[in-house]
Formats: structure tokens, C-alpha cells, sequence
């Protein structure tokens, strides 16, 4: 291995195939990404610059390098991120569409109840609280309204 190889990856702290991934990430990058990262890199040589660095024909490769870093870590924690909210929404829908099932399926063991109870002309109130005495689990009256316009009004 070279020195300049040597002194590249002492620098950087990227393998070649990290340095390949990273070529091959910025290549899939809009164009305004890449402007974005190229001014970073500006930022990054002279900061290098600056410091105690020594090899001024490595500084503009080294500070690309890990300006592409950079931008690739910061994007891989952004979609990270969105991939745990993602499976949290999904497991928050499962959980709830799960709820209405259960929900659902008591209304409809006890329909022939509700039937009676709003030919007698008790309101959808009523029949929820009817429904939370008698039967010991709370359904709003107006999802017993929904229900009831699905079926009986169909």
C-alpha cells in the first residue's frame, strides 16, 4: 500500500469499499444534494487546511471524502428515523383497526338489542349507555350510529 493510500485512510478512517459505497451513494444524489455536499467540502479543506495537515495534494480528495460522509450519515439517520415512525404508525393502524373488529363483533352479538332498544325510540346515547351497563364495554354512540346506518340503512 502506498503512502498516499496510507495517508488517505489515516485521514479519512474509510476502507476502499466504504470510499466505493460512498462514490456510489453521491452518484444516486440530486443534483442539489451533491451541490450541498461540495460546499461542505469547501468547508472541510480549509479546516484542514487550517489544522496541523501536511499533504496539500490529498487536502481536496480527503475533505470531499468526508463531507460525502458527512451527508451520507446525516441522510441514513433521517430515514432511520422515518422507518421507525413508519412501523409505529402501521403497528398504531393494526392495533386500532383490531379494536374496531372486536368492538364491532359485540355490537353485532347483541344487534337484536340495539334493534329493539331504537324501535322503542331510545336515542344512540342511550344505547350506549345501556350497552356500558348491562354489557360491561364502552362503545361510542356514535360509532353504534355508524353501525346501525351500515345496516339498517343499507
Amino acid at each position: 500500500m502506498g503512502k498516499v493510500r496510507t495517508i488517505f485512510e489515516r485521514e479519512t478512517k474509510l476502507s476502499p469499499q466504504q470510499q466505493r459505497k460512498l462514490i456510489n451513494w453521491f452518484k444516486k444524489q440530486p443534483l442539489e444534494a451533491q451541490v450541498d455536499i461540495f460546499k461542505e467540502q469547501k468547508n472541510q479543506f480549509f479546516i484542514l487546511k487550517n489544522s496541523d495537515f501536511n499533504s496539500e495534494n490529498l487536502l481536496s480528495i480527503i475533505s470531499f471524502y468526508i463531507a460525502m460522509t458527512k451527508f451520507y450519515n446525516l441522510n441514513n439517520q433521517i430515514i432511520g428515523k422515518n422507518k421507525t415512525m413508519r412501523l409505529q404508525i402501521k403497528i398504531q393502524r393494526h392495533y386500532k383497526v383490531q379494536k374496531a373488529k372486536v368492538k364491532r363483533e359485540k355490537l353485532l352479538n347483541i344487534w337484536s338489542k340495539i334493534q329493539e332498544l331504537k324501535s322503542n325510540k331510545y336515542s344512540f346515547r342511550e344505547i350506549k349507555i345501556y350497552i356500558k351497563q348491562k354489557h360491561r364495554f364502552d362503545v361510542s354512540h356514535t360509532y353504534i350510529q355508524q353501525i346501525w346506518q351500515e345496516l339498517e340503512n343499507a
